[in-house]
């Protein structure tokens, strides 16, 4: 809807990292106060909320298509819109299980819940700044792709080698950054890569069926590892699995896949 609208995604995004942001600490002095149930009270409200505003928004012009299933197929026939599924799905799965067991992992190396606040306090600032900036960069799409992805490569091969928190807590702008980055790219190649006809299939496909997919396979099979090798080591694993995304984010530098993709580029938008 934003892309249709031609609006610029990362300026519209980045209001929900600021809120995330905002949130951690607002609600941290609530749980403090009230016990951990009132998370689900203002998840309820917050939700109840943005039910209502949707209403107010304009329908969007670009529709999901209406035979999905063939449309589907057609955009998988796409070999660049399939290695950004394939990148989806494995990031999808590495980003929810590490933010899934991030807690239990800070409590395993003896930090405090507030030092994880702060530590998604800074991921979050790294997000934020890179929504509101990276249409003013003009950084190309597959360089924020790989780089993204990279930036997660690192970061959790850091937790994986060293429990110092000091550690941990240099590499979460890093992180924020890397997780803003293959966000934008992401929104962006799938409409790039889909005929204009099928751009909002393109978007179901690589956020349901994709990141979605790799989501829930993330989080399945994080839980498994925990029990198995800890969760120090969890990200180890997580690590190696991004390494595979990262060198199928890199074949789109490869002949043949595609040039002229920066930000500045009109078709973008």
């Amino acid at each position: 809807m934003v892309l249709d609208s031609g609006l610029e995604y990362g300026s519209v995004r980045a209001f929900g990292a600021i809120a995330f942001g905002l949130g951690l600490v607002g609600i941290g002095s609530l749980v403090e106060w009230f016990g951990t149930t009132v998370v689900f009270y203002i998840y309820v409200v917050g939700m109840a909320g943005f039910f209502l505003a949707l209403w107010g928004l304009p329908k969007p012009e670009t529709t999901v298509a209406p035979d999905y299933r063939s449309e589907a197929v057609r955009l998988l026939t796409n070999r660049r819109f399939l290695l950004l599924l394939i990148v989806g799905i494995v990031m999808g799965g590495v980003v929810s299980a590490g933010a899934s067991f991030f807690a239990v992992f800070m409590r395993d190396i003896q930090a405090g819940d507030d030092i994880t606040g702060i530590a998604w306090f800074i991921r979050t600032v790294g997000e934020a700044v890179i929504f509101l900036t990276m249409a003013r960069i003009g950084l190309d799409y597959r360089w924020q792709l790989s780089l993204g992805v990279g930036a997660y490569v690192v970061g959790y091969a850091v937790y994986g080698l060293t429990g110092a928190v000091s550690a941990i807590l240099s590499v979460q702008l890093m992180l924020g950054v890397g997780y803003a980055m293959f966000n934008l790219s992401t929104v962006n190649l799938a409409h790039r890569f889909a005929p204009e006809a099928l751009s909002s299939t393109a978007q179901a496909v690589m956020t349901g069926v994709g990141i979605g997919a790799g989501r829930a396979v993330g989080q399945l099979a994080g839980g498994q590892l925990v029990d198995m090798v800890g969760t120090q080591q969890l990200y180890l694993w997580l690590a190696g699995a991004t390494v595979v995304a990262l060198a199928v984010s890199l074949a789109f530098f490869l002949p043949g896949m595609g040039t002229a993709m920066a930000v500045e580029d009109p078709d973008a938008s």
